[in-house]
């Protein structure tokens, strides 16, 4: 929906009210075209009367419709040192009862809140402080107080943020006025081209066409600045061969659905009762569970929780597998009283009862009837996207299984070896790489292919072979019976008499009958491991938007006596498991489709802020994520996106954690201008085609593994003498005892990457991949690619002088793109600024 008829149904957002006086408005009516240089439309342009906060966006043709009604003049609340705007000085002579200001987004949502005092300023620059971190756009700031109340549009511009007041001068529409003979002016902008001030002689009818010249070397500050992700702004033909990455994200590059001011369900009514101290767990999980087959729900009909401002406690999982639900807070502000702040405290069922002797969870140890929480894997979170469906032979161990350990069967319709199906066994290959159509096996039955619909979801695992293991360099003793090259896939026909079905995108890995198909050995047993297609049960449109989220580990009993009080602190910098038994994670993706993250704030969560495991469609945008209590062994501390395809990430503010990784068979996401203190992690287990662009990623001299005071018991293990610098690359002799080699051509291109080498330092830059002077802008890094040609054809390891790289600690800095070593393609440059828009911006380090 356009902002402009968004303002107009939102009238007491949009309308100016100053108590006792009012005065009459004007109508505006105005269209025009914004091209280019070169006489081409530009979609996605921002039109707006400056001072009214009419404003909307040119469609894909140019074309723009600017209507609504110019706003009465302001009276201002206290007296301005200079005349002329609402900010022209500061609020001077606040009344005794002070003054509130709201910052609101256009649908109604406080995103953050302040009370000026009397004998306080309120200027420019405390809004600036109220909007630091928010993604550029429209907002609203609310000031009430001393019997006035008026909303005024806010609007960020040259990296400050303003308002836009209403000029008097507009509301003399037709008129001349003894100033000016102009009726207002018109700013155009969009990302890539220099805005343009137009003045206005009327207020209505068509303005023509308007010319926006394109910037040159023009930047962006990444983590804050947006950029437009919109369908009409992603480049229309990959660039020089590389993959595409048109359909990343929700909708497969439609992106977030609009979501409904008016909440469905406001979550006091069941019972979620903010700032009471009480265990809110299972009133909201009742909330959620209420809407599990919802009808009519759907991505144009998501359902709306409401949580209400203030602290909610939980001391379980949270569960959501109802199809199209939002979880919404009331702002994302930490400190603020008047967001929502979502507290864990893991009870005695939650928390994690067996720790090894590296001080990791053991969920080999924490078991039921033979089986392991292993199946649970990532972990419990605050918030899980699941379905929790038990397979019918699990039935019986899921009803006898104590609280702390049914989760071990719940999802378990979606285990590969329950549900899945086998390929056909009849040929060596039953389908390669770029086919869509997938022979099973002669002995899936009929009512088996029935039960695949079209439209639904399967999961496409290709088995291990010792030959694949041979090519990543993967040592023997790591070998394992799985699937590593998998991927998620939508079926767009079945033919039932064939036992085959197509998918919708192609496929990236070969497919063998099974784990001898090319003539290995199989691993572990006589019998050769098939590959396998599992129909999914999967869990759509979950998005979770505007509160706090964080784990509260004070005063939280130990598994080994007395009770934890550590501080954020002490958790800053620190590579250890402070609190291993509370590793529970803040939002779990697993089995999620076109889900989002958007506008939320996590701060020291108990292990990962985000994971996904089995995901496609995940967008996470416009957040910040902000330490853990554990970063240490096992995998703690990560933003997580593990077996996720075609997920998206931009405009987020990463602090204090371990890594963001791109992990186990990951393809086709996109990270795209976020500001990172850590690194870019290719984790392992054939990760992908994905793409790291334009992103600031600048790693302090403490961020680095033997950095570890609490809860270090992996540091021996694993050595202390790694440091991580702004890139981490999987090799196989190294990733293999916990995956296997980083896979093909993921791409870095245009990102600020600098390293602190030494205390309190200065930040290098990280070469080969990135140049202050500018000599690596436009350079296409493909990492593990050849380059026999320019544009490249096949995956290669990493080769320091010749020789397979053993481990990448120690090794960071090697030009791999350069003979003799191997492993990284530089060959390719391109002019524009991104690989995945048509218009952008480039990134640039701070000042």
């Amino acid at each position: 929906m356009r902002l402009s008829r968004m303002c107009l149904r939102l009238a007491s957002l949009c309308a100016v009210i100053a108590s006792g006086w009012s005065s009459a408005a004007s109508s505006i009516d105005l269209t025009g075209t914004v091209k280019n240089t070169v006489n081409e439309p530009i979609a996605g342009a921002v039109t707006r009367i400056e001072g009214t906060g009419i404003i909307d966006t040119a469609d894909q043709n140019g074309n723009f419709h600017l209507t609504g009604e110019a706003l009465a003049h302001v009276r201002r609340v206290g007296q301005a040192r200079r005349a002329g705007g609402l900010f022209a000085g500061a609020f001077d002579n606040i009344h005794k009862s002070g003054l509130h200001v709201k910052i609101s987004s256009p649908a109604g949502r406080s995103i953050a809140h302040q009370v000026v005092k009397q004998g306080e300023r309120f200027d420019r620059f405390q809004l600036d402080a109220m909007m630091h971190g928010r993604p550029s756009g429209l907002y609203f700031m609310e000031v009430s107080g001393d019997g006035a109340h008026y909303t005024a549009p806010v609007l960020q511009f040259a990296h400050r943020w303003e308002l836009q007041t209403a000029s008097q001068r507009v509301l003399q529409a037709g008129k001349r006025s003894t100033q000016s003979a102009s009726a207002g002016r018109l700013v155009v902008t969009a990302a890539g081209y220099h805005a343009k001030h137009v003045t206005l002689s009327t207020l209505e009818g068509s303005l023509g066409t308007i010319v926006l010249s394109e910037l040159s070397g023009e930047t962006f500050v990444p983590g804050r600045d947006t950029l437009d992700l919109s369908s009409g702004n992603r480049l229309q033909q990959p660039v020089e061969e590389l993959p595409g990455f048109g359909d990343v994200g929700v909708g497969e590059g439609d992106g977030i659905p609009g979501v409904p001011e008016q909440p469905t369900v406001d979550a006091t009514e069941h019972g979620v009762i903010a700032n009471d101290g009480q265990d809110d767990t299972d009133a909201l999980q009742s909330a959620v569970d209420a809407l599990v087959g919802r009808a009519g729900a759907s991505a144009s009909n998501p359902a709306v929780i409401q949580l209400p401002p203030g602290r909610i406690l939980l001391t379980k999982e949270v569960v959501i597998e109802a199809d199209h639900v939002v979880i919404r807070g009331a702002g994302s502000t930490r400190g603020d009283p008047q967001s929502t702040t979502v507290v864990l405290r893991p009870g005695a069922d939650m928390r994690y009862d067996k720790i090894d002797a590296d001080g990791v969870p053991d969920i080999e140890a924490m078991i039921f009837s033979g089986n392991s929480m292993g199946w649970n894997w990532p972990g419990r979170g605050t918030f899980r996207v699941q379905t929790r469906d038990v397979a019918d032979n699990y039935q019986d161990e899921h009803a006898d299984a104590p609280v702390n350990r049914k989760d071990i069967y719940e999802g378990s319709v979606n285990f590969h070896w329950t549900a899945g199906h086998s390929v056909d066994q009849s040929t060596a290959f039953p389908a390669r790489s770029g086919d869509r159509v997938i022979p099973l096996d002669e002995s899936v039955n009929g009512s088996e292919m029935e039960a695949i619909e079209v439209g639904s979801y399967v999961w496409v695992g290709a088995a291990n072979s010792e030959k694949m293991y041979q090519e990543q360099h993967v040592p023997r003793e790591y070998w394992k019976r799985l699937h590593m090259k998998i991927q998620i896939h939508k079926v767009v026909s079945v033919n039932a008499s064939a036992k085959s079905i197509t998918i919708d995108t192609p496929l990236e890995f070969d497919i063998p009958a099974n784990s001898g198909s090319d003539g290995s050995t199989p691993i572990g047993s006589s019998k050769p491991y098939p590959s396998r297609v599992a129909p999914l049960k999967v869990v759509t449109g979950v998005g979770f938007e505007d509160f706090v989220l964080t784990m509260d580990l004070e005063g939280l009993p130990r598994l080994d006596g007395g009770t934890y009080s550590y501080t954020p602190h002490q958790a800053t910098g620190n590579y250890g498991n402070m609190a291993p038994e509370y590793a529970m994670h803040g939002l779990v993706f697993k089995w999620a489709v076109d889900c989002w993250v958007r506008n939320v704030s996590t701060y020291m969560t108990g292990s990962h802020p985000v994971v996904t495991e089995q995901a496609r469609g995940i967008q996470v945008v416009h957040s910040r994520f902000d330490g853990s209590w554990n970063k240490g062994g096992g995998g703690n501390g990560y933003f997580r996106l593990s077996r996720a395809w075609n997920c998206l990430v931009h405009g987020c503010v990463l602090r204090n954690l371990r890594h963001l990784t791109l992990q186990w068979s990951s393809s086709g996401n996109v990270i795209i201008g976020n500001d990172m203190d850590c690194e870019i992690n290719f984790h392992g287990g054939w990760e992908r085609h994905n793409l790291v662009e334009n992103n600031l990623i600048r790693i302090p001299y403490t961020h680095a593994h033997s950095n570890c005071t609490i809860g270090c018991d992996h540091i021996g293990a694993a050595g202390t003498g790694e440091s991580w610098y702004p890139l981490y690359w999987s090799t196989g002799p190294k990733a293999g005892k916990w995956a296997g080699a980083t896979g093909p051509r993921n791409i870095l291109f245009n990102n600020v990457m600098q390293k602190q080498t030494t205390a309190d330092g200065p930040y290098e830059d990280y070469a080969p991949y990135y140049g202050s002077d500018g000599s690596s802008r436009g350079v296409i890094f493909l990492l593990g690619w050849d380059r026999q040609t320019n544009a490249g054809s096949h995956w290669v390891h990493l080769h320091n002088d010749g020789a397979i790289l053993q481990d990448w600690a120690g090794n960071e800095t090697i030009d791999y793109s350069q003979d003799p070593h191997k492993g990284v393609n530089a060959r390719l440059r391109y002019e524009g600024a991104s690989l995945f828009l048509e218009n952008s911006l480039v990134a640039m380090p701070p000042e």
